[in-house]
């Protein structure tokens, strides 16, 4: 979990573990390993060089979906879920965010590569990425809408707002099939309502993120609003 550019990410790791190494790179924070101590921004998931090894870049760490939601809605979903305890050992309080108001400002706290200002710079979007490209589906429009057909390159996604957690789902519709949203459930063409992490459709990893942290990695994101 990245909180300067509110995004979150699960990794499978393989034998190695995973560590914060103190850098940032577009407010991004970057995870070394130990097996190699090669260096790896969060939003990439793509190795870099870094100054203490010379490992080459160009790696990429297979991901799976994580949904960045509340305690009261996931619990509502799976309510045996256990929770880790706030109960360290170590003197801190975890109910006071560092941050402060650092969500709503429009600054950030260091600069970005690249910068966009067609929305605000916090404002959310979901993203995903494909062999083609980037795409990007604002908030607002997936709220809405609740499932947005997009493109990126030649390859037909599908955008789906799983409003159970509040997040995305993302999946290939090679076919362009027609899915229509109906509250929680998500309807076929021939009228059999799925969950919106059930779709008979090939799940894409997507991820929330502000859109300055989403632009300043893929400034070539299509934009869907």
């Amino acid at each position: 979990y990245c909180p300067l550019t509110g995004t979150v990410q699960g990794f499978l790791r393989g034998e190695t573990t995973f560590g914060v190494s103190g850098m940032l790179v577009n407010n991004n924070l970057i995870m070394y390993d130990r097996a190699l101590e090669r260096w790896w921004p969060q939003i990439a998931a793509t190795s870099i060089p870094g100054p203490w090894d010379d490992t080459p870049g160009g790696a990429t760490l297979q991901a799976f979906d994580v949904a960045w939601t509340t305690l009261g809605q996931w619990q509502s979903l799976y309510p045996d879920t256990e929770v880790l305890s706030t109960d360290t050992g170590y003197a801190r309080d975890y109910n006071t965010d560092p941050y402060g108001n650092y969500y709503e400002r429009e600054n950030t706290i260091f600069g970005n590569i690249y910068r966009n200002d067609r929305y605000h710079p916090k404002a959310w979007v979901y993203g995903a990425r494909t062999e083609a490209g980037a795409v990007a589906v604002t908030r607002d429009l997936l709220h809405d809408a609740g499932t947005v057909p997009v493109r990126v390159g030649e390859r037909s996604l599908l955008a789906v707002h799983d409003a159970r957690l509040d997040t995305s789902r993302f999946y290939r519709n090679p076919e362009e099939t027609e899915f229509d949203h109906d509250g929680t459930e998500i309807i076929g063409p021939d009228g059999t309502a799925y969950a919106p992490d059930s779709l008979p459709l090939d799940p894409v990893v997507s991820m929330d993120a502000y859109w300055f942290a989403w632009f300043a990695y893929y400034p070539n994101t299509v934009v869907y609003e």
